[in-house]
């Protein structure tokens, strides 16, 4: 912009080969003006989308800022292993799940999770069960061909996606493959699926006797049935699904150990805890 400005009023004494010099300057100049002032609305307009706010909490009264490019879903949208671990017991801030089915294009905070090793390794482990699959089976669906969204009442969406589904005559497996150790969470995530991916698809798969696997990388397997989706379990599903749903948001339960797994930075959760908080001495003498 310096640079245009100086030229325009630059007053050089090179030679002017032509006579129309002075209007070609002119125009050269309502060109140049242009383009500045093409640069200062755009500024302007960076300016004003930097500056915008929104009520952050939804239902809270305080007007945060929420900076650029944090968007809110049309719908709540919730992926399958968002909710798993709550489900489980082994994450307790339903607020971060809730954030992330209402808003988008948010911030992340930097992890060491190295995504290229795992997907190589899932992509192994994977190839080999589909092998497996292709001599139990007479039809394998592979992941994106298992694609699901499960529209709830109240607009929300749920969406899953199972790594590998076999289907001979009436019995369906649904089978995720897991490259590290058994974890609680995985019983969850298999659950969901197997409930919800058929009434996605009702007609396909009525009556289908459905049974769920997990494979992991060191050879075994857990298989999981429906009956093990039973009340209780049901009622805290949809529990946790009705609380997403909802345009209230649920208090954030901030603490070092679950803020440090956490991608949402303190741009988005001022509650979030960067590190763990310093021990307290205390002198009791009892024990």
């Amino acid at each position: 912009m310096n640079f245009i400005s100086s030229a325009l009023s630059s007053n050089s004494s090179a030679a002017r080969p032509n006579g129309n010099y002075a209007e070609i300057q002119d125009r050269c100049r309502e060109c140049a003006e242009i383009i500045l002032e093409n640069i200062r609305n755009d500024q302007r307009a960076e300016d004003a989308e930097k500056t915008l706010y929104r009520d952050r909490l939804g239902a809270s009264e305080t007007i945060r800022r929420f900076p650029m490019p944090t968007l809110k879903r049309d719908a709540p949208y919730i992926w399958v292993t968002w909710i798993t671990k709550l489900l489980v017991g082994k994450e307790c801030c339903l607020w971060a799940a809730w954030f992330k089915s209402h808003y988008k294009d948010y911030a992340k905070a930097p992890s060491d999770f190295d995504a290229l090793s795992w997907n190589i390794k899932h992509t192994v482990l994977l190839d080999t069960i589909a092998t497996q699959y292709a001599h139990r089976f007479d039809r394998v669906q592979r992941e994106h061909q298992n694609s699901f969204n499960y529209h709830g009442s109240s607009g929300a969406i749920l969406s899953g996606k199972p790594d590998l589904i076999g289907i001979t005559g009436n019995e369906m497996r649904i089978c995720d493959a897991k490259t590290g150790q058994k974890q609680d969470e995985h019983w969850a995530q298999m659950m969901l699926y197997m409930y919800f991916y058929p009434r996605c698809f009702p007609q396909a798969f009525k009556d289908m006797n459905i049974v769920g696997e997990l494979c992991y990388g060191d050879g075994t397997k857990q298989e999981v049935y429906m009956d093990e989706f039973d009340d209780t379990y049901r009622g805290q599903v949809m529990k946790v699904l009705q609380a997403l749903s909802s345009t209230e948001p649920p208090p954030t339960v901030p603490s070092s150990t679950e803020c440090g797994y956490c991608h949402i930075t303190n741009v988005d959760c001022l509650d979030r805890l960067e590190a763990a908080p310093l021990s307290t001495q205390v002198e009791l003498g009892e024990f």
